[in-house]
Order: C-alpha cells, then structure tokens, then sequence
C-alpha cells in the first residue's frame, strides 16, 4: 500500500512492527484498528498515543510486547529453556500472556494508560530485583 493507507485498513489489532515513531500525532486519526501491539520501538510518539487512548484505541507498549525478545536469550543462556520453538514459544507465551494480564489489569484499576500501568509495575519491581540480584 503506497504511504499512510496502512494505518487505515479495518483491523482488530495493528502490529507496527518495522519503523519507530511511525504513527504520530499528524497520521493517528487514520488508525482504524482497535488495538495497537508495538512491536516496533516506540511506533507511536506520546502525542499521537494520547490522542488514540482518548479515542479508545488501546496500545500494548513496546516494552511490553517486546520483552520476550530480550529475555529469551537469557533463558537460553541460563538454561531455563533449550532453545527450540516448542519450548521458546511456550515459555514466551507464558510469560507475555502473564505480564499482559498484569498491565491492562493495573491499567483498568488505576484508569491510566498501559503504558503507564507498565511503567508502574516495572518501577515497584525494582527493589525486588536488587535484592535478587546484588551488584556487590
């Protein structure tokens, strides 16, 4: 589809997967899917995810969506799966589902953006994580 014409195809979900800051505040009246998985990083600048929550259109951040992409190598690493698709794609499935849940549940309680509710939850987990995992 030649230019913007893709953030107006009808779509339950829509998965910007290849370019940052791609739908911005001057496009995002175009969107037309009620749900925006960021798979690329930050796809939507702050002022176009302002302008869509307000419309109602829901944006599972970057961070969130990606995050498996990062963890699992770690899990290889540590040996906490063993690399396949089977494994990789269940324990990624898992754990996105898991973390999913928690935001938009967080989200929902607290009225505020999933990106927000992302933030929140990743910032409480903080001093859990420097307990788990001294630097000295």
């Amino acid at each position: 589809m030649p230019g913007e014409q893709w953030l107006q195809v009808p779509a339950d979900v829509l998965v910007p997967a290849a370019a940052s800051y791609c739908i911005d505040a001057s496009n995002q009246e175009q969107v037309a899917a009620a749900v925006i998985v960021e798979a690329a990083n930050m796809p939507v600048t702050p002022e176009a995810e302002a302008a869509l929550r307000q419309r109602g259109v829901v944006i599972s951040p970057d961070f969130l969506a990606n995050s498996a992409t990062n963890a699992w190598w770690w899990w290889v690493l540590f040996g906490d799966i063993d690399g396949t698709a089977a494994e990789s794609f269940a324990k990624i499935g898992t754990r996105i589902q898991a973390l999913s849940e928690q935001v938009f549940e967080h989200a929902q309680r607290y009225r505020t953006s999933p990106r927000t509710a992302a933030f929140a939850l990743a910032s409480a987990r903080l001093d859990e994580i420097a307990i788990r995992f001294p630097t000295s």
